[in-house]
């Protein structure tokens, strides 16, 4: 009975659906380009962080060096510290590294047996002198009942532990 109201009906029937359609196809595609741009990034953050490694291994293959040729304790412990820095860049890069596995769903953490105590007395031969510039005494107080080994994956830990005592000594 009434056509000009049947029309005003079907129209936004038929060019609703039609239009969603297309945000539809945009969104699609504006996800896949984001998925490929995250891939890019992701495989470009691998290689370079695969090629830093090339360096840091020359880097502490003379610090052992070096530490061969030390003739007192003061230089012993400061080489100690470089081949400590050293071992946190690897875990880093390496964490980078495993950070492009996890996106990939490829990544198995590493658990082992490890000495929480000498873990922490590493990071904190390697921030101590960071500390001192900063004319901070660095010290760790760990609960007497807190164990001597944890079962753990020595990167997580060690990252955790290092964050921990740096933003200490930052803040």
């Amino acid at each position: 009975q009434h056509p000009i109201r049947a029309i005003a009906f079907a129209v936004p029937l038929i060019i609703i659906p039609i239009y969603v359609g297309m945000l539809l196809d945009q969104l699609h595609a504006a996800r896949q380009r984001a998925e490929e741009e995250s891939r890019g990034k992701s495989d470009m953050l691998a290689k370079v962080s695969h090629e830093m490694r090339t360096p840091l291994y020359s880097i502490q293959g003379l610090a052992e060096q070096l530490l061969r040729a030390v003739s007192n304790p003061e230089e012993e412990r400061t080489v100690q510290t470089l081949l400590g820095a050293v071992r946190t860049l690897y875990n880093t890069i390496s964490d980078i590294l495993d950070f492009t596995q996890m996106e990939r769903g490829k990544y198995t953490p590493h658990f082992e047996l490890l000495d929480l105590w000498a873990e922490i007395e590493q990071v904190i031969e390697t921030i101590a002198p960071l500390a001192a510039r900063q004319r901070l005494y660095l010290d760790v107080i760990v609960e007497p009942r807190t164990p001597t080994t944890v079962w753990s994956d020595n990167r997580a830990l060690r990252a955790i532990v290092t964050n921990l005592i740096a933003n200490a000594v930052k803040f």
